[in-house]
């Protein structure tokens, strides 16, 4: 609360200073006409002006994103701009509000984002003979399968604007990009389309939150697809992966519509945006299956949306008492990157790194610790036996790759471990209200009164 007031401080007393001098800003269409003006006759102190500039986007930026809302940044620098040679000091910040408002600059917008190793089991037929398409819907993202037609590819798009932004899609901007970018993954590829609040002026304009809703979509696309999925090799031998497949990994460009102005955006994805390049790669056969969900499945999808708030919240306040949201979210990265690995070695590796930083703080017995917190974590799981034995297989070949480089066993039942491990998530989201995140021993102490 005390940040939240000093932020809110500097930002009223940064708005005062510029619209106290605001005969400086009234031959120019914006500070960057300004600064490039300003900065020729003296840069040091206009460099300096522009830390009262920072001061208010700060606050704008901390207060919105509690809300989950994304502004784009260019679009904040004209807005401020615009009140401070319009507003007075009193009435600049509700100012501001109301014209973010206003141009709908805080409403949804839709990113259109290629994968590859994706399938629904058992469907292949469909795209061999051409019938229906496969998709999933859930909650703000939808996935679906190659559709091999820029045709139905534009009707997924042009059906999913309509439910999320209530706009229809720009067909001739849509279909510049396809001949200009060489996008042939809009057909070819399976498809992950999701919308969240963001804006963008430029297609570089807020990356990370993308890249940050992106993971919290797939890591439920995971747990649905663990919790949804069997060990079905003739379902994966007709999977829509494998029958009349034409994918792509050619992936240089991801698309975004933005909500306020229906203007699509190509953003190319360099070497340095890795992390992109990962999130593409899903490695999931889903079984399409008509079969009920239990309970505790839905928690556990359902709570990833609670790790996802509070370990945004931890990063915008780094507050401790969000650390275990934050705890469980850096867990959820390995658990991805072993459902994801190809390779035996790396799924282990990774998935006893992702028990182990759930479960565990910086601390000694590390064996006995795991079974004792898995065994008071799943303490009404009728599968907890059979999961905790491959647990134990984990352990013991994360050992022998580590010390001797060698895999001693490969029968290693993942799906067990991978179900048991939603179930945890679940259960220390349920309880996170227990745990102290202002201790370093948390999980020590939560585990010991259970």
């Amino acid at each position: 609360m005390a940040k939240s007031i000093n932020h809110q401080r500097n930002c009223i007393n940064a708005a005062n200073r510029f619209i106290n001098n605001k005969a400086h800003f009234e031959d120019y269409n914006g500070f960057e006409d300004w600064y490039l003006d300003a900065s020729e006759k003296d840069e040091i102190a206009t460099n300096r002006e522009l830390t009262y500039l920072d001061a208010i986007k700060r606050h704008f930026n901390i207060e919105l994103r509690k809300k989950d809302y994304f502004i784009s940044s260019s679009a904040l620098d004209e807005i401020i701009f615009h009140c401070i040679q319009n507003s007075n000091p009193e009435e600049f910040i509700a100012d501001v509000l109301s014209h973010i408002e206003l141009y709908k600059l805080n409403g949804k917008s839709v990113v259109i984002f290629p994968v590859h190793n994706f399938g629904f089991q058992f469907i292949g037929f469909n795209n061999l003979f051409n019938r229906a398409l496969t998709t999933l819907s859930y909650d703000n993202f939808l996935i679906t399968t190659q559709t091999n037609s820029l045709t139905k590819t534009m009707r997924i798009i042009d059906d999913f604007l309509r439910k999320k932004i209530e706009k229809r899609l720009d067909q001739a901007s849509f279909d510049h990009y396809y001949k200009s970018r060489s996008l042939k993954w809009l057909e070819s590829n399976p498809l992950l389309l999701f919308s969240f609040n963001f804006s963008q002026l430029n297609p570089y304009e807020n990356l990370a939150i993308i890249l940050e809703k992106l993971s919290h979509f797939t890591n439920q696309l995971y747990f649905l697809a663990v919790l949804r999925s069997g060990n079905s090799d003739v379902g994966r031998l007709f999977s829509t992966k494998q029958m009349n497949n034409w994918e792509t990994l050619d992936l240089k460009h991801f698309l975004t519509i933005n909500g306020f102005n229906n203007k699509i955006l190509c953003k190319p994805i360099h070497y340095k945006y890795d992390l992109l390049f990962n999130e593409m790669h899903l490695n999931i056969d889903l079984l399409a299956t008509n079969k009920s969900i239990y309970q505790w499945e839905k928690e556990a999808i359902n709570c990833l949306d609670e790790i996802y708030e509070g370990n945004k919240s931890f990063l915008l306040t780094k507050h401790l008492r969000y650390s275990v949201h934050h705890k469980i979210s850096n867990s959820l990265k390995y658990f991805r990157r072993s459902l994801k690995s190809v390779n035996v070695e790396d799924k282990i590796i990774n998935i006893n790194i992702a028990i182990e930083a759930l479960l565990l703080d910086n601390e000694g017995d590390k064996v006995r610790k795991i079974f004792v917190r898995l065994a008071k974590s799943l303490k009404y799981y009728r599968d907890k036996s059979a999961a905790l034995i491959e647990v134990d297989k984990v352990i013991k070949e994360r050992n022998n790759i580590v010390h001797n480089a060698t895999i001693v066993t490969h029968d290693i039942n993942f799906t067990k471990i991978y179900r048991m491990y939603c179930k945890v998530v679940a259960f220390l989201t349920k309880n996170i209200g227990s745990i102290d995140g202002t201790k370093p021993n948390k999980m020590s102490i939560f585990f010991e009164s259970t």
